[in-house]
């Protein structure tokens, strides 16, 4: 059909995802690149030592699309870390997978709501780029933003 990247699922989320990723290396595909989804590594924890980090290796992929923290209310809430802990969290995920010979894109979650009520936060979007992102996709997670309110971002 065409398709650049095929997403294949969270290597460490369940074993049928990783079953996934075993199985399709059988398969020569003649356009698209498979890409794992992950998250950065946990607060406290280096990339190295974060099993999520780990599977997305053992995948087998090429490219990693990994997923941050955009919004101070996630960052201190949901993860309960600190601004600086989630830049850290991101730039060094990134700069882990590229180290290990994988492409990395950087999801930006919740960019645009945190877009809104926050303006001069620290970028997890910049410290992808620090990472060696190879590219950073800034995400209306929710879905809940208006074309119109994206255009005045």
């Amino acid at each position: 059909m065409g398709f650049h990247y095929i997403e294949g699922g969270w290597p460490g989320s369940n074993p049928k995802d990783m079953e996934f990723f075993d199985r399709i290396k059988k398969h020569q595909l003649k356009n698209a690149v498979i890409t794992a989804f992950g998250s950065t590594c946990r607060p406290g924890v280096e990339p190295g030592q974060d099993a999520n980090l780990k599977c997305l290796l053992d995948s087998g992929v090429k490219l990693a699309t990994i997923f941050g923290k955009s919004w101070d209310f996630h960052v201190t809430k949901a993860l309960n870390t600190t601004l600086e802990e989630n830049l850290r969290m991101v730039e060094e995920s990134v700069a882990f997978l590229k180290g290990n010979g994988l492409r990395v894109f950087f999801d930006a979650e919740h960019f645009f709501d945190a877009l809104r009520p926050m303006r001069n936060m620290p970028c997890s979007s910049q410290a992808a780029v620090l990472g060696g992102a190879e590219a950073v996709i800034l995400c209306d997670t929710n879905g809940g933003s208006m074309p119109f309110e994206i255009q005045q971002a």
